[in-house]
């Protein structure tokens, strides 16, 4: 229980991060995103570590599930790394920035929870640790929490017409319609 609490801390680390978007407290506070993003690593390390397996699958299963864990991961890490602007994401200035409304942005506002949520059931099958699998959920709850408060008060504050946007591209899960926004690059045309 030590662990998921732990990885807890690391959404609260989150939350202060995307306060510091609206409040501005200090350009120091930026730290915390990847304070956040350590902290959440180094508890799921801390339960593959300190957990025996529950349950086994056969090799070649297992190999198949940590390959559907690590696309989560590199789904997780483009949503968050590079389908946004890196820099004016994660060193907030002060300044309001723009919505990005093509590419993975344009099928859903919050990409990543999916992912995140994927990531965590295939390490869970990949893994047999039952802990795993309960920290996952923990997570997601957070996770989903995190961009609910997000999506409701920060955004709207720190991303230019971000009303719109939500009037167009749904919350967490993509639509028929959405989905066409994959064959349109950043800047509005056709890849």
């Amino acid at each position: 229980m030590y662990y998921i609490t732990l990885g807890c801390l690391g959404f609260l680390f989150f939350y202060l991060f995307d306060l510091n978007k609206v409040k501005f407290i200090h350009q120091s506070v930026n730290l915390l995103f990847p304070g956040g993003l350590i902290v959440l690593v180094y508890a799921t390390l801390g339960i593959m570590r300190h957990y025996a397996p529950d349950f086994f699958f056969p090799f070649p299963t297992k190999v198949l599930l940590g390959l559907m864990a690590a696309v989560s991961l590199m789904m997780q890490f483009y949503v968050l790394f590079f389908a946004l602007p890196f820099k004016k994401t994660y060193w907030f200035d002060g300044k309001v920035q723009r919505v990005i409304y093509a590419g993975i942005y344009g099928v859903c506002r919050h990409p990543g929870v999916p992912f995140f949520f994927f990531f965590y059931l295939f390490l869970w099958l990949t893994t047999g640790i039952h802990m795993i699998l309960w920290a996952g959920l923990v997570w997601t709850v957070m996770d989903g929490i995190h961009v609910y408060v997000q999506d409701r008060w920060m955004f709207p504050k720190t991303l230019s017409d971000y009303e719109t946007y939500k009037q167009y591209t749904p919350f967490i899960i993509p639509n028929r319609h959405s989905l066409k926004a994959l064959s349109i690059s950043e800047k509005g045309k056709p890849l």
